[in-house]
């Protein structure tokens, strides 16, 4: 938009720069000084959004106008956009280095096939696990399900804080509720250290009653019924302990997000998880830095401290929906040291959180290139291609994405009779069209993960609405996904379900 705004104002100024333009510029020979350092400016701007195309990318990743500018202006910007020959005596040590470059890259391309057949080796077990596993389906059971709730009083957690999260302002006091997997307080499970998931919209996750919009995405009943499954499983297969000694229901810290508005129409849940909607902006907002400063240094830390916790970012993962599964990213991407992956279901990605994950994951992975030529040059194999497949601090990760909407040819129906049968909010939409239109943003997440080899898994629901009564129906594929007992590490897998 800033590009075809520059333009239709300012045709001229614009060419009077442009030396392949020069024949149109003699009309202009008497304009001012200041006509010029705009002319000048205004150029600038249209130079940086050609050679840096997300600065005029649209929300969610649509880049429109910045395909359409190119194809008008490329040509007269390849002169600023190109880096010439500065020696043009230098041919034989470009012939030379062309050499070593298709050495490189033979190299490069055979690390790639044998790096994509170790792939589709993993892929097979993430398909039977989650995909082919007919025990476990919905629905699942409402409530806690046998477990035990702990709430946490706001002023053990809320307003402590000297920092950011620490001001009410941006993030008002509210309790925080605790989930205790059956059998935690067992004396045979005394020594059990569980992994722990920080939930995002808390409320809505484990019974209808609480729930906005009168159904909850059943967490509890989709995570006691996938461990009966696995001791099942287990004695099925007469393994006895040995499968349930590394697998443990999670604690489940259910995050609330806040209701109501800061101001008339802001939405304080959309501040908290929200992201900033300008271009090239690497940074959270305020309210959003609040809150994942607070889950990280002052929930985490209290949780650890309560509870038998496995602290390590391996067995702590957060899980959201919509603006929820963005906080859950959020955590993962500000604090990689301490959380091991986030499941994102239905996830609201702006352009913005696109821009910050490539650009962690491009500035990682030139550390881990660095890093790999440095013990390259010190064993002597200088000439050794770098065969580095994934960041080194995302080697570990587990991401999971999932989208419904129209797809395979399945359309969202209007209207869905049980969306409507609640306690609660009967006149609730369903949400129909929010799923197709963000499927855009979400296929953009899977492509920049598939690119860096962050492990990863992506699934897509025809025709599955956005709310919790479609999340519910696969609350158990992250839950399988995030906690089983399964090689996931540089994993990752593209299903299309039917």
């Amino acid at each position: 938009k800033t590009i075809f705004f520059c333009i239709t104002l300012h045709p001229i100024r614009i060419s009077i720069t442009m030396p392949s333009l020069s024949s149109l510029s003699s009309s202009s020979s008497s304009s001012s000084s200041s006509s010029s350092s705009s002319s000048a400016v205004l150029f600038l701007v249209v130079l940086l959004c050609f050679t840096q195309p997300h600065l005029s990318n649209g929300f969610g990743g649509n880049n429109f106008f910045t395909n359409q500018a190119q194809r008008l202006f490329s040509p007269f910007l390849e002169p600023f956009t190109t880096t010439p020959n500065k020696n043009n005596n230098n041919n034989n040590d470009n012939k030379y280095d062309d050499k070593n470059s298709n050495n490189l890259l033979k190299l490069s391309i055979k690390d790639q096939r044998l790096q994509e057949q170790r792939q589709q080796q993993k892929q097979q077990i993430i398909y039977n696990n989650i995909i082919n596993n007919k025990a476990l389906s919905p629905p699942f059971p409402d409530g806690p399900c046998g477990g035990t709730i702990v709430t946490l009083p706001p002023e053990d957690t809320f307003g402590i804080d000297v920092q950011l999260s620490g001001n009410e302002l941006l993030l008002p006091p509210r309790p925080i509720k605790v989930w205790l997997p059956p059998g935690y307080h067992q004396a045979s499970s005394a020594s059990n250290r569980h992994p722990v998931l920080y939930c995002h919209d808390g409320q809505n996750a484990m019974t209808d009653q609480e729930s906005w919009t009168g159904r909850s995405c059943r967490l509890m009943g989709g995570l006691t019924r996938w461990m009966d499954h696995v001791q099942t499983s287990s004695n099925v297969n007469n393994n006895n302990n040995a499968d349930l000694q590394t697998v443990l229901l999670p604690i489940v810290v259910l995050l609330p997000s806040m209701d109501g508005d800061l101001l008339p129409g802001i939405r304080r849940r959309h501040l908290e998880y929200g992201e900033f909607l300008l271009p090239s902006v690497s940074v959270l907002p305020p309210f959003a830095q609040a809150h994942a400063h607070f889950v990280a240094k002052t929930v985490k830390p209290l949780v650890d401290s309560l509870f038998r916790t496995n602290p390590q970012p391996e067995a702590t993962f957060a899980i959201g929906s919509s603006m929820g599964a963005q906080a859950s990213l959020n955590l993962v991407l500000e604090y990689p040291h301490l959380f091991g992956g986030a499941a994102c279901l239905s996830p609201f990605f702006g352009s913005t959180t696109l821009d910050r994950v490539q650009r962690i994951l491009q500035k990682e992975e030139q550390k881990q290139q660095q890093s790999d030529q440095r013990k390259q040059y010190k064993n002597g194999q200088k000439d050794s291609a770098t065969t580095t497949d994934t960041p080194s601090s995302w080697a570990n990760k587990k991401i999971y994405l999932d989208i419904g909407g129209d797809l395979q040819d399945t359309t969202v129906p209007l209207f869905y009779f049980l969306d409507h049968v609640t306690e609660k909010h009967f006149w609730n939409p369903g949400y129909f069209w929010l799923d197709t239109n963000l499927q855009g943003a979400v296929v953009e997440m899977r492509d920049l993960l598939q690119r860096y080899n962050v492990p990863h898994v992506y699934m897509e629901v025809p025709g599955g609405r956005h709310n919790e009564m479609a999340w519910s129906n696969r609350i158990h594929w992250p839950i399988e996904y995030l906690f089983g007992n399964h090689d996931s590490n540089h994993n990752e897998h593209d299903n299309q379900n039917d």
